[in-house]
């Protein structure tokens, strides 16, 4: 069975985390509050949203309780 993970945070190190654990065979949901990563990676990956990742019923309603892992890779604003 194919893991699940969320990737919370499409900078740098949230990008590249999620195009090497699909290449590796996982399901990544990508998500970012801006528009363009996710534009960018949503061909790579199973699932990328454009969301308020600080926001509670946000992340419910992308099923990220369901992941096997979630990876929050937040620089900017890591106090959210």
């Amino acid at each position: 069975m194919r893991k699940k993970y969320a990737v919370i945070g499409l900078g740098r190190l949230g990008e590249t985390l999620a195009r090497e654990l699909t290449s590796l065979g996982a399901e990544v949901l990508a998500i970012d509050r801006r528009l363009e990563p996710v534009t960018r990676i949503a061909p790579e990956v199973a699932i990328a949203v454009a969301g308020d990742a600080t926001n509670r019923d946000f992340l419910v309603s992308q099923n990220v309780q369901g992941m096997d892992c979630a990876v929050v890779a937040l620089g900017e604003h890591f106090e959210a």
